[in-house]
């Protein structure tokens, strides 16, 4: 476990940090003390009785002008809505915030009150979250793309997205997705 301070060692109490597993074969890094190590990618978090809970992704971490904002706890907020089947939300660059928090939303069924539905969704995600973390772009698409067992692929979803001067919705007709832009 190396914390957000750069410490590896036993897990401690509390805190967040990096998931490093000890290796024989395959390495990845040596440590200080010439031990080999193998780096997750994970992000955990260890409670006072040392139990593991896995926060997100290093890689799908979002940069808000230098603050983080993990997706996965966007992503349960989202899905608490009645109306909401699946979410996903990705880091869009951003010139002046690094990256904003923008929101893929499936609903199952066609979505007639748009506005309505993104003022639900930006209320109860600021009931929840951190003002930083409430997503700026909610888009309603039909599907998101998962691999045969069941992974949303992100990667995908980072490929396709456009950074907001390029906002034309040119993938999908008006009924599949919808963009809304949150201007403080």
């Amino acid at each position: 476990f190396q914390a957000e301070d750069g410490i590896r060692d036993q897990p401690r109490s509390r805190g967040l940090g990096d998931v490093y597993k000890r290796q024989t074969q395959r390495m990845i890094s040596f440590d200080e003390h010439g031990q080999k190590w193998l780096h997750t990618g994970d992000i955990v978090r260890v409670d006072p009785d040392g139990f593991y809970y896995v926060i997100d992704r290093r890689k799908d971490m979002i940069n808000r002008g230098g603050l983080k904002v993990y997706p996965r706890q966007v992503e349960n907020v989202l899905k608490t809505h009645d109306r909401v089947v699946d979410a996903a939300v990705i880091g869009r660059d951003d010139p002046v915030q690094t990256q904003i928090v923008v929101a893929m939303v499936v609903t199952g069924k066609p979505v007639d009150d748009r506005e309505e539905l993104v003022a639900s969704l930006r209320r109860l995600c600021r009931d929840h979250l951190a003002p930083y973390a409430v997503p700026e772009v909610i888009e309603f698409v039909t599907d998101l793309p998962h691999t045969a067992l069941g992974k949303l692929q992100k990667y995908r979803l980072r490929e396709n997205t456009q950074s907001p001067a390029e906002d034309k919705m040119s993938s999908g007709s008006d009924q599949d997705m919808h963009v809304a832009k949150d201007l403080h």
